[in-house]
């Protein structure tokens, strides 16, 4: 194999294991937005409110300190 060949084979290999996170990225984003829908129901059936505020500003941190500001 020439140089460019093992380029290629390189690339695809990386763009195949790109697509793989990216349908487990999508798996996941996918159960993380049922699991909240499930508590804010749960709380709103009991009078509560749709939304903490706080919950949500502790979430926000995680995602700022794990990727950096643009993370949240």
């Amino acid at each position: 194999m020439t140089e460019t060949a093992d380029n290629a084979s390189r690339i695809s290999q990386d763009r195949k294991a790109i697509d793989t996170l990216d349908a487990r990225i999508i798996e996941l984003l996918t159960q993380r937005s049922r699991v909240p829908s499930l508590i804010q129901k749960i709380r709103t059936d009991a009078g509560g409110p749709r939304t903490v505020f706080s919950r949500e500003m502790e979430i926000l941190a995680r995602y700022r300190e794990g990727l950096g500001e643009c993370g949240a």
